[in-house]
């Protein structure tokens, strides 16, 4: 403790200047800083998912990255003929910012891309077409993000809302999307583990992992102007309605590099409509580094089970593969 200064009236004195400190107590950290006045975005951003376009700061780099993998092994038969097997994937999405740098509901106008697809010389079944499965689908449009709550640094609400037209080359089928999410944030913390929609520090290993539980709910409305071979039924409109639930971690590793992974599950029962129940697996493990004033890049193991979110394609794959992020 601290004696005051001596005499009368010295708390009146202005010749004097006194603080007021609370000894213990430490400042509120925001759960949510992306959407803060005066953070900067980027004019340009590549990105692995379109609600990952307005990240900005630390949250950024903990986004996932546009993915591409091409694999081609060859293999020799007991008949002495050689098997090529090539494989080709690509999953990312590039926005361009319309709104103002520092804007607190960023707007872009976005393309998703999603690529996948197998190919083997000669083929083992002639009868069957190769590309039966494959993934070749794009989808463009606006996203808009903001911070709709904010209650000091109790809870948060960040919502975003996107307008798009998808095209699944793959399957000759086309329809007009609006998408619509929430994503909470408490000042509570499950256990060690994370915290609900920020992130919190987990020493494990020798490491100090920061770590986030994220829950995202979603609704989705689409109109299916041509179902093709898709697994739409028919022409017309649907509705789903659901969320995500995902773990994530990253574990920083010197200046400019870290091991991020994570794993998230994501349902969108439809509720209106004829269109499959929208269900998918998602986990990952990468290395990621940073250049000098430049890019991140990755490499590391992706695996994704359940429908594709762009055409809703089914697909169960493990890939090794690169990524860029920025």
């Amino acid at each position: 403790m601290v004696a005051p200064p001596e005499g009368a009236n010295w708390l009146f004195d202005r010749s004097r200047t006194i603080v007021l400190r609370c000894i213990g107590s430490k400042p509120a950290k925001p759960i949510i800083t992306e959407f803060e006045e005066g953070t900067k975005r980027s004019a340009f951003a590549v990105r692995e998912k379109v609600d990952e376009l307005a990240l900005a700061g630390d949250a950024s780099k903990k986004a996932g990255s546009a993915k591409i993998g091409l694999v081609r092994t060859r293999t020799e038969k007991d008949d002495g003929t050689r098997k090529t097997v090539t494989s080709l994937t690509f999953n990312g999405t590039a926005g361009l910012r319309l709104t103002g740098p520092t804007s607190q509901a960023p707007l872009y106008v976005y393309s998703s891309y999603a690529l996948s697809q197998e190919r083997t010389r000669p083929a083992d079944d002639p009868t069957k077409d190769q590309s039966d499965g494959d993934v070749d689908a794009l989808e463009t449009g606006l996203s808009l993000n903001g911070l709709l709550l904010r209650s000091a640094a109790d809870v948060s609400l960040v919502g975003s809302l996107q307008a798009a037209y998808v095209s699944d080359f793959a399957h000759n089928a086309e329809r007009l999307k609006l998408r619509a999410s929430l994503v909470p944030g408490f000042a509570v913390s499950v256990g060690r583990l994370c915290d609900i929609g920020g992130y919190n520090q987990v020493t494990a290993l020798g490491l100090k992992f920061r770590t986030r539980c994220l829950i995202k709910f979603e609704t989705e409305a689409s109109h299916v102007l041509e179902a093709g071979t898709a697994d739409f039924k028919d022409h017309g409109e649907f509705l789903a309605f659901g969320g995500t639930a995902a773990y994530q971690l990253a574990a920083p590793i010197g200046d400019k590099a870290e091991m991020i992974g994570s794993l998230s599950y994501r349902y969108l029962p439809v509720i209106a409509g004829r269109a499959p129940n929208i269900s998918r697996w998602d986990a990952m493990v990468k290395y990621r580094f940073w250049l000098d004033d430049g890019p991140g890049l990755d490499f590391g193991v992706t695996w994704g089970k359940g429908h594709e979110p762009i055409s809703y394609t089914k697909e169960d794959k493990l890939e090794l593969g690169f990524g860029i992020i920025f």
